[in-house]
């Protein structure tokens, strides 16, 4: 029975010093919400899936009209504007991860046909520069993966391909210099020749340039990337 005190009076002083607030409004909830009504409400959802290689809305059979067999679908939750926008950066720039739970279970639901329509063999997550994530103490594009992973049954690789230049973040730059920024940053590990499919994972896509950069590698290097999936993006 003390212990179960104890443990109440820890639990009551935690949530008294870090009440529980929206990620998306920073106003204070009683029920543990980590996104208020108010802000659900607020979050645009994304209606159709979009193509990487010509930018525009596909159909929801994830193929695009345009580029047929060459399309390159971005499957995402929400439009990175208002609640959205400040979730994305309180998970990606201040260690809040209850997000990557969250949001991979709703894109799940919102496509899980498509995503295993895929038949990919593995996610791979967009990785940060070796020194960015010893800063940051975690890889937010991994945690978001690694959430997805468990819902579609598809294992992750964090070894196939690495970022090798350490370059300006992407968010603080024009769009138009965003594109150069990015170039030549990754590495693929190993080359194959046999019929690899892979689901790059990003927390948000703005550009896409990112994304389309890790892609083309990947692809270079003979593996086929059937699909992006993130929590936002900015089209």
């Amino acid at each position: 029975m003390k212990a179960i005190l104890q443990n109440k009076y820890i639990q009551n002083l935690i949530e008294f010093i870090f009440p529980h607030l929206c990620l998306g409004c920073g106003a204070y909830s009683e029920n543990e919400k980590v996104v208020c009504d108010a802000c659900e409400k607020n979050i645009e959802l994304i209606q159709l899936p979009y193509c990487l290689r010509c930018f525009s809305s596909i159909s929801e059979d994830i193929r695009c009209f345009t580029c047929k067999d060459d399309t390159l679908p971005l499957l995402s939750y929400a439009d990175y504007t208002g609640p959205m926008r400040e979730i994305i950066i309180q998970y990606k720039f201040k260690g809040i991860t209850s997000p990557s739970q969250i949001f991979a279970e709703r894109i799940y639901k919102m496509y899980s046909e498509l995503l295993h329509e895929t038949d990919a063999d593995f996610l791979v997550p967009i990785p940060l520069h070796r020194s960015r994530e010893a800063e940051r103490g975690y890889n937010q594009a991994s945690i978001f993966a690694t959430e997805i992973s468990k819902h579609l049954n598809v294992p992750l690789n964090e070894d196939i391909i690495t970022r090798i230049k350490k370059r300006k973040h992407q968010a603080k730059l024009a769009i138009a210099d965003r594109e150069k920024n990015i170039q030549s940053v990754f590495h693929v590990e190993e080359i194959t020749e046999d019929e690899i499919n892979c689901i790059v994972v990003d927390d948000v896509v703005t550009t896409g340039s990112t994304v389309v950069e890790a892609t083309k590698v990947l692809e270079e290097s003979g593996y086929k990337v059937v699909a992006v999936v993130s929590i936002a993006h900015a089209f």
